[in-house]
């Protein structure tokens, strides 16, 4: 008995245009990395402290995290925070002499050039950096012997657009622990309570009304985020387009934000093959 047994292949070009495409690293927590030493002890989260204030679809983030060395000496670090997509840096402060003092925006030459005139004064300066996969960088020093090291961020965010509800995002994968953690969101401009999708055991928020806006707030000890802080919005009926938006550090400028919608993309063409092979075994 002879069977016809059909096969068909498609060229190659199209097997790899089919090919989905591969996962996206991990995101790395927020930590301070210390050149490997023997002996050291890691340098550990003290506190964290998150203050974020929504208005339509934009959200200004402030964090405040102290850092604590337990070693007998002054320490050298890196301060790694990843940043969510649409979410940049519009500020940054370190503690120099027991008062955090705010960093300025420059251009990346500029900033090189200051950070080695001052280095050469002997004076020990902060150089923040965003680098490759949205992350934010800045080197730490001096960390003090079994003492503190506080540096707030302040961020801005554009909130991810679901139709009828913002969705706000920070991740907030950490390493270990956080001695203690507190967060305070406000969200003004929203239809209904916004609802909280952290979840998986993380810390929850729970909004609750107050006047206008809607106010969620939560105090941890000892616990360690495994995950994102998120929640969504319920947009208001008539959601906003335009904001005023105030500058952190120059509480005087003002900047307007608009939300412009750009249309749906267009629908991608269907890939159709160069070439089919068709096979025939009639053993």
């Amino acid at each position: 008995m002879r069977f016809l047994t059909p096969l068909l292949l498609i060229c190659p070009s199209l097997a790899l245009a089919l090919t989905p495409p591969p996962p996206p690293p991990p995101v790395p927590p927020p930590q301070v990395w210390i050149a490997p030493q023997e002996g050291l002890e890691p340098i550990t989260l003290a506190s964290v402290d998150i203050r974020i204030r929504s208005r339509g679809f934009i959200a200004e983030t402030t964090i405040e995290m102290v850092f604590h060395n337990p070693n007998a000496r002054v320490l050298e670090g890196e301060f790694v925070f990843p940043l969510a997509a649409g979410q940049s840096v519009t500020g940054y402060a370190l503690e120099v002499n027991g008062a955090l003092r705010e960093g300025v925006v420059v251009d990346k030459q500029t900033a090189r050039v200051a950070f080695e005139d001052i280095t050469r004064q002997s004076i020990d300066p902060g150089l923040a950096e965003l680098t490759a996969g949205n992350v934010f960088r800045t080197r730490l020093y001096p960390i003090p012997a079994r003492g503190d090291k506080r540096i707030r961020l302040h961020l801005t965010t554009t909130l991810v657009d679901l139709g009828d509800h913002w969705r706000y995002v920070l991740p907030m994968q950490f390493a270990a622990a956080v001695e203690r953690l507190a967060v305070r969101a406000e969200a003004e401009l929203a239809a209904d309570a916004p609802m909280d999708e952290s979840g998986d055991g993380d810390p929850a928020l729970r909004f609750e009304q107050a006047g206008t806006r809607w106010v969620a707030e939560l105090a941890r000890e000892r616990v360690r985020p495994r995950r994102e802080l998120a929640f969504r919005i319920p947009k208001a009926r008539d959601p906003v387009s335009t904001l005023e938006a105030v500058d952190p550090l120059e509480p005087g400028w003002r900047s307007l934000v608009a939300l412009v919608d750009s249309g749906s993309p267009a629908r991608p063409r269907a890939l159709a093959p160069r070439r089919i092979a068709l096979f025939y075994d009639a053993s």
